[in-house]
């Protein structure tokens, strides 16, 4: 198997945003209704893979990703981190972060079609793969946007 893992924001330099304020553990309840609105996918694609909160301290994290697929061999993974504290009451900080890729995946028998592949992609789907890319980057940016105006977090 062939596989090619794109980052999105390559050549971006995004920082962590940060918020302080009401109910910031409220983002998990926001994440998956996000990746369902944006990336148009049902919950079958979203996957929460860590979500934690510690009710001593009030320290919490989670982390979820979804997946859209765009063609055949390509599929769009989206990832969003975040972490901080909510005391008692409804108070408390929280930083975010989201990252995306396009991953692609060709299954070959033999090295006749391992060859076959290599040139399938030389002259068509490299050209195919970027505009993929660039519709992921679109989609990544307006996740992040949206956590930004959902928070009142400036840019």
């Amino acid at each position: 198997m062939l596989e090619f893992k794109d980052d999105l924001f390559v050549n971006q330099d995004f920082t962590v945003m940060g918020y302080t304020g009401e109910w910031p553990f409220k983002m998990r309840r926001f994440i998956p209704s996000l990746f369902k609105e944006k990336l148009e996918v049902s919950g079958s694609h979203i996957f929460p893979k860590y979500i934690g909160w510690d009710k001593t301290d009030g320290t919490f994290k989670g982390k979820w990703m979804a997946e859209k697929k765009v063609d055949r061999w390509s599929k769009l993974e989206f990832l969003v981190w975040c972490w901080g504290v909510q005391d008692n009451g409804t108070r408390g900080w929280m930083k975010a972060k989201t990252a995306g890729f396009l991953k692609t995946q060709y299954l070959y028998a033999n090295s006749i079609q391992k060859s076959m592949w290599y040139s399938y992609s030389l002259i068509f789907y490299d050209n195919q793969r970027v505009k993929h890319a660039e519709r992921g980057r679109l989609l990544a940016i307006e996740i992040w946007e949206e956590i930004q105006r959902r928070y009142g977090i400036r840019k």
